[in-house]
């Protein structure tokens, strides 16, 4: 019977895992979008993979504030062993998903049964939020399984047996996390509370939750030092901030209504279309679970998920990205799952759930990509085939997109001239360079209506101007040289 039973929990973890990892994976090369955040990742990862370490990862969206830079190493080993292919990044970031999500299931059989782990692994995998964030590897998602396995550790372990050098290397963990994506700022007081309670209230224990947690700061530090502080000074001192505060940071930033009314709305159905369920419906369960479940550890779950969601409603004050909420869902979903197995009747819930999330499952998320990997390899050979640049010259680039959101350095078009030995100058060395390609998705557009930062830091006085149009890479080449 023992034998038996154990065979039942491998075959079930095993199987999440694989549920998980077809979720993730399906399809994910022609659905994925190559722009923005993860051309701009690929191409840092490719030169660190290179040799080129930094110690400062992805520009926050406050001021001049830059995250550490664990997630882009994170991502090194897998990316090298791709031979630096973009699918080294998608499958790895799908594997930690799956892993996160087998742990969590693994947790729940150790402590409840076999049925309440699979809906619980079945329903998470269905969750919206969670697919689009296991198949697009971003800073503003693959923080998650992470997070799924430190709030796993943090429900299921004991922490009154744990040494207090466990808890500056778990502590260290969550710093990682945090400051991987500054929106886990929402939710870091409600977090701290809840760490202090389940570490039974010793203060010394908690002073050395907070050292490992800032201890993660250090290549941050190390930076600041070495640079005179130039984040802080770019921020605070020269007010980038204000670039946060009046919403002119973000391409087609949202401006968040002060009105509570709206903005309570407004936050509800942002929170629904990630979930696929009706927030406002969770948060009342949530509320009414608190006064009818008598587990303090999950009460105090709860407590943190609703005070989180008050901070959210409060910092979500001058603009909105969808990839604020992930944090907060993340927390939020993950109590609300655990608490239904505090109540009778739970598995007629996680069925209803089930149901309802296979029936509304995002197919959306699967369609074929308009900028796929393949398409934006085929314009940067392209421009190489046309013999536009050699590897010896002083060269940057200009990228038009087609729907008017600024992304001007291209990233993604950077990244795939590294690979093929052309090195890019930077963003800053536009006034030094001796030739300029620009990629144009305005097909056939008039050079005089290209208006841009990096174009007249260039200068096109004096300048040479080649244009080459291909209908079947729908785009616009100009080299430009002094």
């Amino acid at each position: 019977m023992y034998l038996k039973n154990n065979l039942k929990k491998i075959i079930l973890i095993y199987f999440i895992f694989f549920f998980s990892l077809f979720i993730f994976t399906y399809k994910i090369n022609q659905s994925i979008s190559l722009e923005n955040d993860l051309g701009r990742d690929l191409y840092e990862i490719t030169k660190i993979s290179l040799g080129d370490f930094t110690l400062i990862g992805p520009k926050g969206s406050f001021g001049g504030l830059y995250t550490t830079p664990y997630y882009y190493y994170l991502f090194i080993p897998f990316f090298i062993f791709f031979n630096k292919n973009i699918s080294g990044l998608l499958i790895f970031n799908s594997l930690l998903f799956s892993l996160s999500i087998s742990i969590f299931v693994y947790f729940i059989l150790k402590k409840f049964n076999f049925l309440k782990a699979l809906f619980s692994g079945l329903i998470l995998n269905l969750i919206p939020f969670i697919i689009y964030s296991g198949r697009n590897p971003g800073n503003a998602f693959t923080h998650i399984p992470l997070f799924i396995i430190f709030l796993t550790f943090l429900f299921f372990l004991d922490f009154k047996k744990i040494s207090i050098k466990k808890i500056f290397l778990f502590s260290f963990f969550y710093g990682v996390i945090f400051f991987m994506q500054f929106s886990y700022l929402v939710i870091f007081i409600p977090m701290l509370i809840l760490i202090f309670v389940i570490l039974n209230k010793q203060i010394k224990k908690f002073l050395f939750f907070l050292l490992g947690f800032s201890f993660s700061l250090l290549p941050l530090i190390i930076f600041e030092i070495k640079n005179k502080f130039i984040m802080f000074k770019n921020t605070f001192i020269n007010k980038s901030y204000l670039s946060f505060v009046n919403n002119t940071n973000l391409p087609n930033g949202i401006k968040i209504s002060n009105n509570v009314y709206e903005k309570f709305i407004f936050l509800n159905n942002e929170l629904s279309k990630n979930l696929n369920i009706n927030f406002l419906v969770i948060l009342l369960i949530l509320l009414i679970l608190l006064f009818i479940i008598k587990n303090l550890k999950i009460r105090f779950f709860i407590l943190s998920s609703l005070l989180s969601f008050i901070f959210l409603f409060i910092l979500l004050k001058y603009q909105y990205s969808n990839h604020y909420l992930l944090p907060f869902l993340t927390l939020f979903i993950f109590t609300f799952i655990l608490s239904l197995f505090y109540i009778k009747y739970s598995f007629l819930v996680y069925i209803s759930l089930l149901i309802f999330l296979i029936l509304k499952f995002p197919k959306s998320y699967y369609q074929q990509s308009l900028k796929t990997p393949e398409l934006i390899s085929k314009r940067v050979n392209f421009v190489l085939k046309k013999n536009l640049i050699n590897k010896e010259d002083k060269f940057n680039i200009l990228f038009i997109r087609n729907d008017n959101i600024p992304s001007s350095l291209g990233y993604e078009y950077r990244y795939f001239l590294l690979l093929a030995g052309y090195r890019t100058l930077n963003e800053f060395e536009y006034p030094i360079s001796k030739k300029l390609i620009i990629f144009d998705e305005n097909f056939n557009q008039d050079l005089n209506n290209i208006n841009t930062w990096e174009l007249n830091e260039f200068n096109l006085k004096n300048s040479k101007i080649k244009k080459i149009n291909n209908q079947n890479l729908k785009m616009t080449f100009y080299l430009i040289e002094k």
